[in-house]
């Protein structure tokens, strides 16, 4: 009984200190991803190193999944946060059948086009807030082989890694980041605020969900990836809204916000473009829901 208590004290400082992620302004609405998803999606087409950036971390992400006997022919797949559906169509070409769902519409609307415009049948796109989503309702308990989450708001509190566990009769995947710098938001918090530019990640959602991972008996494979380019964004009002949530200041202060608007404005060449040099590592964990051990706690 002793040591029942014990971990369950240390799972609830863990999932403390996943839950209290250091407060962020956004607020992860379908309306805010519908405005955005434009965006996302003009980035991937049209700027030639975002998506070599984007295209060899997704097929880097099948490779690891694939060498681990997952993405078969038989296999059910699901990608939580999907967004405009790139690592749906990579997973498609080897797995049975793979889902996408997303909070906003405006994403699967290009998630599915881009699927068509690729020749693939073996995809479905379903429009919900997971956080609010009745999964018995949608008969997604244990209806996958792999779960799969790739830097996903909609994965952000341990009551979400449960249910999204809970649709997985095989293995779950998550993609976090430890560590990452934007040269164009540094530059937009020394040259416009006159400080230096606040952590955006401090590896806590990998350091919190592997121990709560560990401490209910999972296993996980652990691996990193770092990536980094040189990113050509088009510079806007929607584009300072963007910086303001990333920098830590709300949307809604339209002064910081016409500040950072008229600084990439000023700051843009002739065709209303920015490159921003990008670099970030991620951190993905893989682990068997059927495999669970007998943790005994131990002080250090």
């Amino acid at each position: 009984m002793e040591q029942n208590r014990k971990i369950e004290e240390e799972l609830e400082r863990f999932t403390k200190l996943w839950n209290d992620k250091p407060h962020s302004v956004k607020r992860h609405t379908k309306e805010l991803w519908d405005i955005r998803a434009d965006s996302w999606e003009n980035g991937l087409q049209n700027d030639a190193a975002r998506r070599k950036r984007s295209d060899l971390r997704i097929s880097t992400t099948a490779d690891f999944l694939r060498a681990h006997g997952l993405l078969g022919a038989n296999d059910d797949v699901i990608d939580i946060g999907c967004g405009p559906g790139r690592f749906v169509a990579e997973f498609s070409k080897t797995s049975n059948h793979v889902t996408g769902t997303d909070l906003s519409p405006r994403m699967l609307e290009h998630a599915a086009d881009f699927a068509s415009s690729q020749g693939i049948g073996n995809v479905s796109f379903t429009a919900c807030d997971f956080k609010q989503a009745d999964i018995d309702a949608l008969g997604w308990r244990n209806r996958f082989d792999l779960v799969f989450t790739s830097i996903t708001p909609a994965v952000s509190h341990k009551k979400d890694l449960e249910k999204a566990m809970s649709m997985s009769r095989g293995w779950c995947f998550n993609s976090s980041f430890i560590n990452g710098s934007d040269g164009l938001l540094t530059d937009i918090s020394r040259n416009v605020f006159g400080k230096e530019p606040l952590a955006r990640w401090d590896g806590r959602v990998f350091y919190a969900l592997f121990n709560i991972l560990w401490l209910r008996g999972f296993c996980p494979y652990v691996t990193y990836y770092t990536e980094k380019s040189d990113d050509i964004v088009e510079a806007g009002m929607l584009l300072a809204q963007e910086l303001a949530d990333n920098i830590g200041i709300s949307s809604n202060d339209a002064d910081s916000v016409e500040k950072i608007y008229r600084y990439i404005m000023e700051n843009a060449d002739n065709d209303g473009k920015l490159t921003s040099p990008f670099e970030s590592t991620y951190v993905w964990m893989l682990w068997d829901v059927r495999t669970q051990l007998q943790r005994d706690y131990f002080e250090l």
